[in-house]
């Protein structure tokens, strides 16, 4: 290999990540993706029928690839989606009673989601902060799922 250096004002670091399987739904784990069609989640591999209602973006939509940008077409896409659904009666939504923010924190705990909360996040920042002030740098990045957890929800300061 041959070394290149290339003088830079500003690096940024990219932290790879790849797909964790939710429960209840198509999970390719070799790709890291939720089956879907246009962010519609897929209810099996053989056919092309959604789970109405659930939606996915992102790298969960489409595998850790492309930038910022391709996260806002990517979120585009399935947002159209999403108002298809909806301006077809496909989308499950008039006439039922909202469960609002209760309602959804309570159906992605009982799939096994640990919920962060903002007050939890402030937690994983202060706390990444601190080891980076120590280090000389603005911050280090806590790159682990499992640090992220014990910090926030353990207080671990």
């Amino acid at each position: 290999g041959e070394l290149e250096e290339i003088p830079a004002d500003l690096v940024l670091r990219s932290i790879g990540y790849k797909g964790r399987e939710v429960k209840g739904t198509m999970f390719d784990k070799r790709s890291g993706t939720i089956m879907n069609i246009n962010g519609r989640a897929l209810l099996s591999p053989e056919s092309d029928q959604h789970d109405l209602g659930l939606y996915v973006c992102g790298w969960l939509k489409r595998g850790p690839s492309g930038i910022i940008g391709t996260n806002l077409n990517c979120a585009e896409d399935t947002v159209g989606s999403i108002r298809e659904d909806i301006a077809t009666g496909k989308f499950p939504l008039g006439g039922q009673e909202k469960s609002g923010t209760k309602g959804f924190q309570d159906m992605l705990k009982s799939r096994g989601v640990v919920l962060v909360s903002i007050e939890n996040w402030k937690q994983i920042n202060e706390k990444e902060t601190r080891i980076g002030s120590l280090n000389g740098k603005i911050r280090e990045k806590i790159c682990s799922l499992k640090q992220h957890v014990e910090v926030s929800l353990n207080n671990d300061l």
